[in-house]
């Protein structure tokens, strides 16, 4: 059962991953907007938000263009 379910989410993980990253990006941009958070001793503050929301796109792109479609095993 279990080797079912991790056959059926290939591929999502990574795609699931990348989003995650993408949104926490966003989510800190919106708290630091609103005061909410000091990102500063997170992050380089010049940098910050540029290299969660890149590290999310480049995981989905990476994703999408190195083992075909998600959820099917190429062999």
């Amino acid at each position: 059962m279990i080797e079912k379910f991790r056959q059926k989410m290939k591929g999502w993980r990574t795609i699931l991953f990348g989003g995650l990253v993408a949104a926490a990006g966003t989510v800190t941009d919106l708290l630091d907007a609103l005061k909410a958070i000091d990102i500063a001793p997170l992050l380089p503050p010049a940098h910050a938000l540029k290299i969660i929301a890149a590290l999310g796109v480049v995981t989905v792109l990476l994703r999408l263009v190195t083992t075909g479609r998600v959820g099917r095993k190429d062999f």
